[in-house]
């Protein structure tokens, strides 16, 4: 509403002297597909509650969704990103298809961001439950797997590109199909066995696939050289980091594995370490030098 009212001239304008260069059936041909993966991502999303409430009840539910309502503080910054990131990745495509090394280098930032952050999480994870309240105990357990929700979509939206702006949406049916199908087995074989837990494993190992995917299919389309080896490696050690903390309150254990991942982390994305460090130290260095002069 707050939107609107500041953009009232540009909604409410009595005579437009512009026109899309998109026409209605080239926005129908990609956004019908869009609509139906979303509608396949929802059933893909809700089908661990359902299976949850099939074979464990109503209680294990409610915890899955205590552990949910965790992730979802992550879940607003990669609506953030997303929404911003689509305009400039397009706008850079546009002036320059071939410059693809900016597109490597927001993939390896992101990745590094995301990373570095799921590691916290996962070290905090006992503060974390403490600071909610006794009402998210039990969802101690469940959350470290679901931060792969978050984790992935969000790098998913720097490796996806090809698809986009090749306008091939229909992947994105294909994809969520695909990782859908994954999630129903997946919570059919770990929910009967594990709770909350199996479903929280599901979803992560559904995810893991919903990244592979559109990464693959997109750059058939749009070749990319992402740095997937760095990204393959670190996301396998907070993975093992995430199903220990699964089952173990915080220990010695995940103390040496917590301090594992974030090496691995680091010296896989040294590179952009230093040059982010660079680029913060040399702007720094500039203001610092105008407020000298003045």
């Amino acid at each position: 509403i707050i939107a609107i009212i500041v953009d009232k001239d540009v909604w409410f304008q009595k005579k437009r002297n512009y026109k899309l260069k998109t026409n209605k059936k080239q926005i129908i041909e990609y956004g019908t597909p869009l609509v139906l993966a979303m509608i396949i991502t929802w059933i893909f999303q809700s089908i661990d509650k359902i299976t949850i409430n099939k074979f464990c009840g109503y209680e294990e539910v409610g915890i899955y969704s205590g552990a949910m309502s965790i992730i979802v503080l992550l879940s607003a910054f990669q609506s953030t990103f997303t929404t911003v990131w689509i305009p400039i990745a397009f706008e850079r495509y546009s002036i320059n298809p071939n410059d693809k090394n900016f597109f490597v280098k927001v993939n390896k930032l992101v990745s590094l961001i995301m990373l570095v952050i799921s590691i916290i999480i996962l070290a905090c994870k006992d503060i974390i439950i403490i600071l909610l309240g006794n009402s998210y105990r039990q969802a101690v357990f469940i959350f470290p797997c679901l931060l792969f929700m978050p984790i992935m979509y969000t790098i998913s939206e720097t490796t996806v590109l090809g698809i986009n702006f090749k306008n091939k949406s229909r992947n994105h049916i294909y994809i969520s199909i695909i990782a859908a199908g994954f999630n129903i087995l997946g919570n059919i074989l770990l929910v009967p066995k594990l709770g909350a837990k199996g479903a929280a494993i599901s979803t992560s190992i559904a995810y893991i696939i919903f990244f592979i995917l559109r990464t693959y299919i997109a750059n058939k389309y749009y070749k990319i050289s992402f740095a997937i080896k760095e990204f393959s490696i670190s996301i396998f050690f907070i993975y093992i980091l995430a199903i220990y903390s699964s089952f173990n309150k915080f220990n010695f254990n995940i103390l040496i594995l917590i301090i594992i991942c974030l090496l691995i982390v680091f010296f896989q994305y040294k590179n952009i370490i230093k040059v982010s460090f660079n680029i913060i130290k040399n702007k720094l260095f500039y203001k610092l030098n105008n407020k000298s002069e003045l």
